[in-house]
């Protein structure tokens, strides 16, 4: 049995300089007391059963705070709120975890409740644009905003596994699949047009081979479903990447060769938003195929870092909300 906890107390101020920019001074100050409680137990040194509590603040990201309207598009245009609060999410998870030899499986289940979760939302404005011919005309735009709309309450499970079926091969997987219900309060309650639970999920698979003569192979995908927004969707994303590297000079040195969606050229988003008084269907392509070569070398007792772009990075700041995460996962895979 152990636990901890922390108290947060960020004090927030904003004032624009340029008093012509018509932006508002804001304050954004809060309290929030952060504690972790879990309980474990292990049997035969290789399995571990664990019951946890967690609490976690999640802040918005600077793309939900900038408060410049970006019109890029004119048709299609986004603003932040620098009075957004953090998300606060309780998670009560009962987990189990064991090795069998080089194998690791680990499984979970979860309920998860979140407090002023940011969603974006879409608004029809009329707005004053230049005319083609000169002068000015009104038009309607739609303008994407972000709030705290209100609470998610989800449940889900997650799995991780790691298998070497033969000594040259290890394959890793993991999925954290979970319900999605938000629930709209005060003024958002009129927006909402997405009332249901909704199921998502995201996924992960990939595998390395070691060969012989210092060559190593690897591959992996990765799969996302549509996310939920009280107005809608978001779309799926997913796609594959392979890799080989050659160790070379008593391994302290490896050239590699990558590439990402090598059989698709884009990758295709497509959003259906819906509102009390518009339907927007947006479809953007991406162009992500690429190909890549890397080089590194290890100094003296240095250990150099992973020279495999495929393998993914954690940020240092993960508990900024970035995009549209309304995800609720839970366990190893999942957004904590």
């Amino acid at each position: 049995l152990q636990t901890c906890g922390r108290v947060e107390n960020p004090q927030i101020d904003g004032k624009s300089s340029n008093v012509n920019l018509g932006l508002q001074p804001f304050n954004n100050s809060y309290t929030t007391f952060i504690p972790s409680l879990p309980v474990s137990k292990t049997f035969n040194s290789t399995q571990t059963f664990k019951l946890s509590y967690t609490k976690r603040i999640q802040r918005p990201s600077l793309q939900f705070l900038n408060p410049f309207i970006n019109q890029a598009n004119i048709q299609n245009q986004s603003q932040g709120n620098p009075g957004l609060s953090p998300e606060v999410s309780q998670t009560v998870e009962l987990n189990f975890n064991t090795y069998i030899k080089s194998s690791v499986i680990n499984t979970s289940i979860f309920y998860k409740y979140t407090n002023r979760i940011i969603e974006s939302l879409i608004n029809p404005k009329l707005v004053t644009v230049p005319a083609a011919g000169g002068g000015t005309q009104d038009i309607y735009v739609n303008r994407t905003t972000y709030a705290n709309i209100g609470t998610n309450k989800s449940f889900g499970a997650s799995f991780f596994g790691s298998v070497t079926p033969i000594e040259p091969l290890t394959i890793r997987g993991s999925i954290t699949a979970y319900t999605y219900h938000p629930e709209a309060e005060g003024q958002f309650a009129a927006q909402q047009t997405s009332n249901g639970t909704y199921f998502q999920y995201n996924a992960f698979l990939g595998g390395s081979l070691t060969l012989k003569g210092g060559f190593t192979a690897e591959t992996f995908a990765i799969l996302n479903s549509p996310r939920r927004t009280i107005q809608g969707k978001n779309p799926s994303f997913g796609f594959i990447g392979f890799g080989v590297r050659k160790e070379m000079m008593k391994k302290r040195a490896s050239i590699g060769f990558n590439t990402l969606s090598p059989f698709k050229e884009t990758i295709d988003f497509d959003q259906d938003i819906v509102g009390k008084h518009f339907v927007q269907t947006n479809h953007t392509a991406f162009p992500f195929r690429s190909f890549g070569l890397t080089f590194s070398y290890n100094f003296g007792k240095l250990t150099a870092k992973p020279d495999n772009p495929l393998q993914q990075k954690k940020g240092l700041n993960d508990d900024l909300k970035q995009g549209d995460q309304n995800g609720a996962g839970g366990g190893v895979s999942g957004p904590r």
